[in-house]
């Protein structure tokens, strides 16, 4: 379900930006979309919570990594930026995040047709 909602907020906040399209607060903008539509279908709490939890920090986990890299976290700030996220996310598991946050980074290719 996150991976079906994670991106509800791109089409209210993207903008072209220095030649390319951006969605910036995308994450935080889909939310009060994500609640509607779960709230439309029958799964229990503890899903739908999940689903939104997962919608709010698909990006958290690169833009950590990305800060990093960039010298902006040292390691032990690092870890604990993560393990607020982990307590953010709480009780969903750390391997679901990633998984949505993988999904979210995939793009479709699509083999080339002929005309």
């Amino acid at each position: 379900l996150a991976c079906l909602c994670h991106d509800l907020g791109k089409p209210g906040t993207t903008a072209l930006a220095n030649e390319k399209l951006r969605s910036l607060g995308h994450a935080e903008a889909g939310m009060e979309k994500a609640e509607h539509l779960l709230s439309r279908w029958t799964f229990p709490d503890e899903v739908k919570y999940a689903a939104k939890q997962l919608t709010k920090e698909h990006l958290a986990p690169r833009e950590l990594l990305k800060a990093r890299e960039r010298g902006d976290l040292d390691d032990d700030a690092y870890a604990n930026a993560v393990r607020r996220l982990l307590k953010r996310i709480a009780p969903v598991s750390w391997r679901v995040l990633l998984a949505v946050t993988e999904a979210d980074h995939q793009r479709l290719r699509f083999p080339a047709t002929e005309h």
